[in-house]
């Protein structure tokens, strides 16, 4: 099957941009944090939807992941019988700290640091010449392609980190505020380079996209909406339980942890007030 990218720099006419890519058979190599499957977290849903689209096309997928425990390392496998290609290296998050600490010395994001690897970097350098496409999920992983021209490249920031940072220090007291401050303006200089390195620049959202246009003008940009499986979410015959509200989501994430005090806060309360039985539950 013949797959058709377009990407989105055309009508700023930048040299090596903006190309028409026309691919039969394409050697997509793909990276992100996580191994791409199961698609049962944010992060993962949104993977496991690309690869899979690509998969389903006809096309040869290479995926290079960090491996976070057996469960990945499991997924790994099951990605293999489904006919992709994986490789993957090992993520200890407490030596990842350690390494990064140098860093602080430096102007390099620490997310850079935390999610550095040779062995990986070797990977893909191994792999470039025999793929037609790289696809990065997260800047992170876009810092293992940035010296990767002319292989058309996308980069799938879904948003800016660095804005996440950013916040992070304004809600923060010292010394957090100032370690969230410098990587929130290092990484934002990291993101634009790579930003403006790659053929497309992949967001979630339009406000996210709107966003990302002022932040980074001029760079290429196409929206990606997450979207939901219609033929797995389908509706109970199970009346539940009435008057329930369930929130989904990890609760370490400080947008998370926003939604839920203000809608714990602002909205259930007039909620309890039309439907005094009603209950909120949080997983």
């Amino acid at each position: 099957m013949t797959t058709t990218l377009t990407t989105s720099a055309a009508s700023r006419g930048r040299p090596g941009r903006g190309r028409v890519l026309r691919f039969v058979d394409l050697r997509l190599l793909f990276l992100s944090q996580r191994v791409p499957y199961p698609p049962n977290r944010g992060d993962k849903i949104t993977t496991w939807r690309i690869i899979d689209w690509f998969k389903r096309r006809g096309h040869d997928v290479h995926c290079v992941a960090f491996s976070h425990g057996r469960d990945e390392d499991e997924a790994a496998e099951e990605l293999r019988r489904r006919g992709f290609h994986v490789q993957t290296f090992p993520y200890h998050h407490a030596r990842a700290m350690v390494m990064a600490l140098p860093s602080l010395l430096s102007r390099r994001p620490l997310t850079l640091a935390f999610f550095g690897s040779k062995p990986l970097q070797q990977a893909v350098d191994a792999l470039v010449p025999h793929v037609d496409m790289a696809y990065a999920f997260s800047s992170s992983m876009g810092a293992y392609i940035l010296h990767h021209a002319p292989l058309p490249r996308v980069m799938h920031f879904a948003e800016l980190d660095s804005d996440k940072w950013r916040q992070y220090a304004e809600r923060s007291s010292w010394p957090r505020r100032r370690v969230y401050a410098r990587e929130a303006s290092t990484l934002r200089q990291f993101e634009e380079r790579l930003a403006r390195h790659v053929d497309e620049n992949v967001l979630c959202t339009q406000v996210e996209q709107e966003f990302f246009r002022r932040a980074i003008p001029g760079a290429a940009s196409a929206v990606v909406s997450n979207g939901v499986d219609v033929d797995y979410f389908q509706p109970s015959s199970d009346p539940g339980e009435p008057f329930s509200i369930v929130f989904t989501g990890v609760m370490d994430y400080y947008p998370n942890v926003d939604g839920c005090m203000f809608f714990a806060n602002e909205v259930f309360p007039r909620v309890r007030q039309r439907f005094p039985g009603a209950s909120w539950l949080s997983r």
